[in-house]
């Protein structure tokens, strides 16, 4: 099994990206090109030692090859997403194979993009820039989500004990306005 390598250390703030490729000039030009754009980048040869670092410690994206040693990058995506922590991890697939058939399965299985090889650096960084962008954004989306239901549900015990203040109020206005009316029939 291959190990796992790690081009720079975890900084707050910047992305982590996991590159898994069978072909190590591949992994290598991924892996610069996505280092100098100041992505920290993690690498796996195959699909057994990609799994293994998504279950370690979840990176942000994963650029998976579809043809590996041990296993179909199908596969590797579906073990990935199959973990909770990993379920809404982006998997952009790298492959040779571009017919449409192929892009198809690759979403099917969870993918959210694919790159054909041989692919162009420009695309492969704009497509992480956006799938980590929209990542992002959807985590904020759920953390206001679950802010604004907090919110709400803090509004509702607000509500309902103003509302039971209410009624003990009327109650007792109910009783005094009572209590009046018998004195002024005294």
């Amino acid at each position: 099994m291959a190990t796992t390598t790690s081009h720079a250390m975890p900084t707050p703030g910047r992305r982590r990206v996991l590159i898994v490729d069978d072909a190590p000039e591949i992994r290598a030009i991924l892996g610069s090109l996505l280092s100098e754009e100041e992505y920290l980048v993690s690498e796996a040869a195959d699909g057994a030692t990609a799994v293994a670092a998504m279950v370690e410690d979840p990176l942000d994206l994963v650029l998976l090859d579809l043809s590996l040693p041990d296993m179909e990058g199908y596969e590797v995506c579906a073990r990935i997403h199959a973990m909770q922590k990993c379920r809404s991890t982006p998997i952009i697939f790298i492959s040779g194979h571009d017919d449409s058939r192929t892009r198809v399965r690759c979403f099917e299985a969870g993918g959210v993009d694919y790159v054909p090889k041989p692919f162009v650096a420009a695309e492969v960084l704009a497509r992480v820039r956006h799938h980590l962008l929209l990542r992002e954004l959807q985590r904020h989306l759920a953390e206001r989500t679950i802010q604004l239901e907090r919110e709400l549900e803090d509004e509702r015990t607000a509500n309902a004990a103003l509302m039971h203040d209410r009624d003990r109020l009327a109650d007792r206005l109910g009783r005094l306005e009572a209590e009046r009316d018998l004195n002024d029939f005294s």
